[in-house]
């Protein structure tokens, strides 16, 4: 959970216990922290929509925090459960990717896979 603009976002997913598949989770907004919340964006279906696109992983965390500009960004992170090549799962993963926000609506976009990004800091 987290505010940005007046807005609080909820991110949740399907319970995945340490799966390697990871579990998408979905965006629920509200103007106040204790609801009532809906359903960010509607997917495929009338379903809520979800945020990662081919990140097998499990959402963990958003950090806000301001870059070098000092522009308010929002880092994602997911577990990456059952990463490890010796199967400790202290030893697994974390995916991290920047959110983004539509102009209109200013809804999360759909994260996508990517290896790396930089992050400029004050």
């Amino acid at each position: 959970m987290f505010k940005r603009n007046d807005v609080y976002y909820a991110l949740f997913g399907f319970c995945c216990c340490y799966c390697m598949q990871g579990s998408a989770p979905f965006v629920y907004v509200a103007k106040h922290p204790l609801g009532p919340y809906q359903c960010a964006q509607q997917g495929l279906g009338g379903q809520c929509a979800t945020i990662t696109s081919g990140i097998p992983a499990q959402q963990t965390n958003v950090l806000p925090f301001k870059d070098a500009s000092g522009k308010r960004q929002y880092l994602w992170q997911g577990d990456m459960w059952q990463s490890a090549p010796d199967h400790i799962k202290g030893h697994d993963l974390s995916y991290w990717g920047l959110l983004s926000f539509s102009f209109f609506g200013g809804h999360p976009q759909t994260l996508k896979y990517v290896e790396a990004f930089n992050i400029t800091m004050p």
